[in-house]
């Protein structure tokens, strides 16, 4: 998996955590954040969460992670 589709795949599990409320969701993309945080383009990430008003579910992850 390159970092590119590693972001599509957090921002997308942000995504169906605010459109569904789902734990796990929340728990995967804590989980990206703990073991990949060294790797994450964190200004990207935060142009899209600003984007898709995730804010919440962004700032809930990076507590956990």
């Amino acid at each position: 998996m390159t970092l590119e589709d590693l972001l599509r795949r957090f921002i997308a599990k942000l995504w169906w955590t605010k459109m569904s409320g789902s734990e796990r969701q929340l728990q995967d993309a804590a989980g990206i954040v703990s073991t990949q945080a060294d790797n994450l383009d964190v200004a990207y990430v935060e142009s899209w969460v600003r984007k898709l008003s995730l804010d919440k579910e962004w700032d809930v992850v990076r507590e956990r992670g």
